[in-house]
């Protein structure tokens, strides 16, 4: 058993800062050659704006996890207790994109995913594990990952607090 499991979830900087990044990269190439300071420079910030990205950890020894930010390889986030999540749960997670055009008509698009989530006993807060394009896929590794941390698979179903039934009576 690996006592760490290690899921990245994405980029730290948006799709935009990347392709400028990737032209930073580009121009540090072309003029390393007159200018190799310049060069240099230019492509070490595109490297490490390229290598950002963020994830989930967990320590299956300590039971322990942490939401960590890494650049160029050194993840950085602070550790936390599993012990406040005895369960697992299969959440669906929509994403959207709104773009407007000169005519200011509007094209939105919408991104369905699956997302494997820690939750509380009361399943309020709940922590990502790691994001699936399939339900089928979300299925299949959170069958792997819950006996590896020792939580139980659960349908997600928020208890009602006292507050939330008094304000539903109104």
């Amino acid at each position: 058993m690996k006592p760490f499991i290690r899921n990245r979830i994405g980029f730290s900087f948006p799709v935009p800062i990347l392709l400028i990044a990737g032209l930073f990269a580009l121009a540090g190439i072309v003029s390393a050659i007159e200018i190799p300071l310049i060069g240099l420079a230019l492509i070490s910030i595109s490297s490490i704006i390229w290598s950002g990205s963020y994830g989930f950890e967990i320590n299956s020894k300590d039971s322990t996890y942490r939401e960590y930010v890494s650049i160029i390889g050194i993840r950085r986030g602070q550790w936390f207790s599993l012990e406040k999540f005895p369960f697992v749960a299969i959440l669906k997670v929509r994403e959207g994109t709104v773009m407007y055009s000169q005519t200011n008509r509007s094209n939105t698009l919408i991104d369905d995913s699956f997302g494997v989530y820690l939750l509380t006993s009361s399943h309020r807060k709940r922590v990502l594990i790691k994001k699936l394009d399939t339900r089928i896929r979300a299925e299949r590794y959170i069958g792997e990952i819950a006996p590896l941390i020792n939580k139980e698979i659960t349908n997600f179903s928020p208890k009602l607090t006292q507050k939330t039934k008094m304000r539903r009576r109104r």
